[in-house]
Parts: C-alpha cells; structure tokens; sequence
C-alpha cells in the first residue's frame, strides 16, 4: 500500500469483476401523457409515439406469446366525459405504482386491437432499440405493452407488467392565460401556429 506494506490479500489480485445484463425495460417516452403533431393532411406517414424496448422484444412481437402492445382509439366524436375519464384512469396509474400495473387496462375493452411490432427486428436479442409506433388517425390514443418478461423482472408475483400511455394526435394547440378577474384561452394550428377561427373551447 502507499506505507510499503504487503496487502494481506495480494494473491487475490487482479480481481475478476462481472456485470449482469440490463433489465428488461418497456417504456413510452410520452408516459403518461403526450401531444403528437398530426402529420399533413396530404400525408400518407403517419404520426409515431415511441416506444424503447429492452430484452422484451420477443414477448411483444408475439414469438413467446406471452405479450401483446395494445390500442384503442378515441376519435374527434367522442364525447368529451369518456376522454376524462380515461385521462383520470391514467393519472391513478403512476410508473412506481407495480399493483395496478400488474392489471391491464386494454386487454378487455372491445375496441382495442392488438398492434405487431413494427420494423424489422434486431439480430441481438437482448438489444436496446426505440421504435416508432404508428398511430394513423387523429385522437386520443391508449397504448398498452403488456410483457410478463418484464413483470418477471419487477413483480413479487408472477404475472404479466404493464406500460401504457396516452397521446393525442392532432394539428391544434390550445393557450390559456390566466387572469385574476378574466383569463383567456385561444387555439392555433401547430404546423403554422395561426389563430383558429370559431374554436369551441369547454372549460
């Protein structure tokens, strides 16, 4: 050592150090909630949430069968007490909160359908990789990942985790000023952030 003593333990030296692999991961950059721009009405791409993924692959693209991502879609026509109530049902869903994570939201709702996992996949299995998911139309859309990979990793019980996520796609922005004896709210394009005539505006 820096006395010129002799280390006790010198025949354990070099010191053979391993790390473990990383933990399987599936998260929406948008959680819990997220505003994605609508893409040109000329377009045909369509707007993308993403998503990253780590040693879950497999699970969500079907292969084990044991995952599945999962969507529902809630169009311009619905009504707007249905949209509260699932922007509440997420916000009593926080990430760290494992038990209502282990229940999935989507698996039962009739509109949901089940989403492949897009682009082609990674030679290496266990691979760190953002994807883009596809969201076509405009709306509120629910996204599921439900992976019992991940819940094995995290949940004392065995059983499937879920990630899930809420994002609107749409070309409109809304701006509100708050006011001490008035406020005023205001809504513009995003892709040209002009003024929007007629907007209806519920508070």
């Amino acid at each position: 050592d820096e006395a010129g003593r002799a280390l006790a333990n010198a025949t354990s030296f070099p010191l053979e150090v391993a790390t473990g692999p990383l933990p399987p991961l599936a998260r929406f950059a948008a959680a819990p909630f997220a505003v994605i721009e609508a893409p040109a009405a000329r377009s045909a791409e369509p707007a993308l949430l993403p998503l990253t993924l780590r040693h879950v692959q497999a699970d969500l693209a079907g292969a084990r069968a044991e995952g599945a991502l999962r969507t529902l879609h809630l169009g311009p026509a619905t009504p707007d007490a249905t949209l509260l109530q699932w922007i509440a049902r997420l916000q009593r869903d926080p990430d760290d909160h494992w038990r209502t994570r282990a229940q999935p939201l989507l698996a039962r709702e009739a509109g949901a359908r089940v989403l492949p996992l897009p682009g082609p996949r990674p030679q290496e299995a266990r691979a760190t990789e953002v994807i883009g998911l596809p969201l076509p139309a405009r709306g509120l859309h629910l996204v599921e990942a439900e992976s019992r990979l991940l819940g094995a990793a995290l949940l004392e019980q065995p059983g499937p985790l879920h990630a899930r996520t809420a994002a609107l796609v749409t070309n409109l922005g809304v701006h509100f000023k708050r006011g001490r004896s008035s406020s005023l709210v205001w809504v513009t394009t995003l892709d040209r952030a002009r003024p929007v005539p007629g907007a209806q505006v519920v508070v």
